[in-house]
């Protein structure tokens, strides 16, 4: 592939040059958001046609970090003001806290919105709560490294050929490839929606033992 300066491309013409979509898909999907009413991400468009996969779009995502700023998007979703937005941004600037984190405190945004925009900005899947996590996957790490790490191994995804990880920061990148060294495949990551991910861990590790 020949050398590009990624930041100045667009998230679809990265992916016609990865060769995981072709140009019709593009143009198809480009008519498909400029009549939408409200600001949909290329990506989430091109998933929802059906041209890419959760997990090829997050891969390229962060492989190139072509990701809308969190608060540009809450905005053009209509989940925030402009206004909201630059109070956030200005709160920032002096304490270099994340936007995500002071629009929830500011009560500007909910948590549940905000996970679901960074899903869309993350091309990931969002996640309710924990039904069962794989105790086999459960053995490859320890406590400590859940705790720090605050991830959560769900199960792994034969028709993906991945392992489903319910993940604090989906974007920590070092997270991720340490879980992959672990489990020897690809990783997956979802987010919670709501609710606390130590909380989770307290409730795996409870059920976890007590089966043992």
């Amino acid at each position: 592939m020949q050398n590009r300066s990624p930041n100045k491309e667009k998230i679809g013409q990265l992916l016609v040059n990865e060769g995981i979509i072709d140009q019709r898909q593009l143009e198809q999907a480009l008519t498909e958001q400029a009549q939408q009413a409200t600001c949909i991400p290329l990506g989430e468009i091109l998933r929802a046609l059906g041209f890419v996969s959760r997990r090829t779009l997050h891969d390229v995502l962060l492989r190139y970090r072509k990701q809308i700023p969190l608060g540009e998007l809450l905005a053009k979703m209509g989940a925030i003001t402009d206004d909201q937005l630059a109070q956030a941004l200005k709160v920032q600037k002096f304490t270099g806290r994340k936007v995500g984190q002071i629009l929830v405190e500011s009560g500007f945004v909910t948590r549940t919105r905000l996970v679901d925009a960074l899903c869309v900005q993350l091309g990931i899947s969002g996640a309710d709560g924990v039904d069962l996590a794989d105790k086999e996957l459960l053995n490859k790490l320890t406590t400590a490294f859940l705790r720090r790490k605050r991830v959560i191994p769900l199960r792994y995804n034969e028709d993906h050929r991945a392992v489903t990880v319910l993940m604090e920061d989906p974007a920590d990148s070092e997270t991720v490839a340490d879980l992959q060294k672990i489990f020897k495949t690809d990783v997956e990551p979802v987010m919670l929606r709501t609710g606390s991910i130590d909380h989770l861990i307290d409730g795996v590790f409870d059920i976890w033992y007590s089966s043992r």
